[in-house]
């Protein structure tokens, strides 16, 4: 069992939300945060699966963030995803 943190542009999280549910994974919590070098606003999405689902988390969120990406600015990322290790999950 992993559990994912992806920190995402504000923009792009609805777009990713509705893809990650479409998928069959179950809805990620919803956290508005605020971080990086301007402070601007973004949205971490926490989401529990299966380890062998975690790649195709990341090609969600990496092709759901990309679409909105600049491209005057290559070097820019939309996108910072944790996998972490978790010993359970529990849906209660």
């Amino acid at each position: 069992m992993k559990l994912v943190l992806a920190i995402v542009q504000s923009q792009d999280a609805d777009r990713i939300t509705e893809t990650l549910v479409g998928m069959g994974y179950p809805g990620p919590t919803r956290i508005n945060t605020v971080g990086g070098f301007l402070r601007r606003g973004n949205v971490t999405l926490l989401l529990g699966t299966e380890a062998d689902r975690v790649d195709q988390l990341i090609e969600i969120v990496r092709e759901h963030a990309e679409a909105s990406a600049d491209p005057n600015r290559p070097d820019a990322h939309r996108a910072t995803i944790f996998v972490l290790h978790a010993n359970r999950l529990l849906r209660v």
